[in-house]
């Protein structure tokens, strides 16, 4: 058959005498091949062979591609479906059990074939290691050109935002590169292809203080000046609009950002504003504002306004206003009643403010409002 080596688990070593005999005792030992065991691949924690159900336990694949087994049905998932570069897996894999000698650790595959001699295997077994062959991935993301990493994820990215131009894609995927572990990662870079519509409250409590200083409409003037500039020169006119409207630069950013991205972490904000452009930028940065926790100010109004939607509330449930039941429910002078009722129909009020604000302890605690302000507000509105 002409086979020159053979090179197998070290699990076959028991076996090997017997197979040598047998090419003696057939007369082929001139054209036996020579034998050489690898060390097993183990168990992150090093007891034992590594097998397919300690993937399944600890959430990694063990199996290159996806495999179902034909008796039970069920499916494992492999490393090319987890987002995995074929070449950053045979690298990760060249260095279970063997080691170049050196403190180079990503190898083309020409230099992994170069580098390669048996005598560089170790003897004992080699810890797998997830988090080592996710760093491989990463890097060899990180190689790829714009271009190559764009057509790797056109296919992910339509089938889950939508068909995106290919100079747009070129764009986004060059701006999270560097953020990628796994191709399809780009999934949790959603803000890329989509605005976010509904704000986390925990992102939004941490920049509720521009509320007080920052002006919409002042800000889309300012920013529609600059419709044809570097990163640089924006991130300079963002600065300059902190400075001139008495707002600190590190807030107006971290606004930016959440208004943006939908959290605090994410690209460079001039290079995401270049990206989205200005009028989709406006109106993600409109979206958030509008959706900012209260000042103390604006919620004390709010709660001043507590009977009067009380009584909204009161007459939607009813259907009609019904002013014996309102006074009943409420324990309130009837003329009271009646004085803003016709308040809220000259107004035009309805239940905005209301699914608005959301009066809770929470929000009275982080807006250092004390619970006696109200009793005193609601004191004075049903005297």
């Amino acid at each position: 058959m002409k086979i020159t080596h053979v090179i197998r688990g070290e699990e076959w070593l028991p076996s090997t005498p017997i197979h040598v005999l047998l090419y003696r005792f057939l007369g082929w030992e001139s054209t036996m091949p020579q034998f050489a065991h690898l060390p097993l691949i183990l168990k992150p924690d090093g007891n034992g062979k590594l097998a397919k159900r300690d993937g399944d336990r600890l959430g990694f694949p063990v199996f290159p591609l996806n495999w179902t087994n034909p008796e039970t049905g069920e499916e494992s998932k492999g490393f090319k479906e987890r987002g995995f570069l074929p070449d950053a897996f045979v690298n990760m894999l060249a260095f279970l059990g063997w080691n170049p000698g050196t403190e180079q650790e990503i190898f083309t595959e020409l230099e992994l074939i170069d580098a390669f001699s048996i005598e560089h295997i170790g003897k004992s077994g080699a810890k797998f290691d997830f988090e080592k062959a996710k760093w491989f991935n990463a890097e060899y993301i990180k190689k790829l050109t714009d271009e190559e990493l764009a057509a790797l994820l056109n296919v992910t990215v339509d089938a889950k935002f939508g068909k995106q131009e290919d100079s747009y894609l070129l764009k986004a995927v060059g701006l999270v590169k560097e953020r990628l572990v796994f191709l399809n990662d780009i999934e949790q870079f959603s803000y890329l292809f989509q605005a976010t519509e509904k704000y986390a409250e925990t992102s939004l409590s941490k920049i509720n203080n521009i509320k007080d200083v920052f002006n919409v409409d002042a800000f889309e003037t300012h920013l529609l000046q600059y419709t044809d500039v570097n990163a640089s020169e924006l991130e300079t006119s963002l600065k300059e609009f902190a400075t001139n409207n008495n707002i600190k630069a590190g807030d107006l950013m971290k606004f930016l950002r959440v208004s943006l991205v939908g959290e605090l972490s994410g690209p460079a904000i001039p290079d995401l504003i270049l990206l989205l452009g200005n009028s989709a930028s406006i109106k993600r940065i409109r979206n958030c504002y509008s959706q900012l926790l209260p000042n103390k100010e604006d919620l004390l109004k709010v709660i001043a306004n507590g009977l009067r939607l009380k009584i909204i509330k009161l007459i939607f449930d009813e259907k009609e206003i019904n002013l014996d039941r309102i006074v009943d429910i409420l324990k309130v002078d009837k003329s009271i009643i009646e004085e803003h009722i016709n308040l809220l129909k000259q107004k035009n009020i309805v239940l905005e403010i209301e699914k608005k604000y959301v009066l809770n302890n929470k929000i009275l605690n982080e807006l250092s409002i004390d619970l006696a302000d109200i009793n005193k507000i609601s004191s004075v509105l049903i005297k």
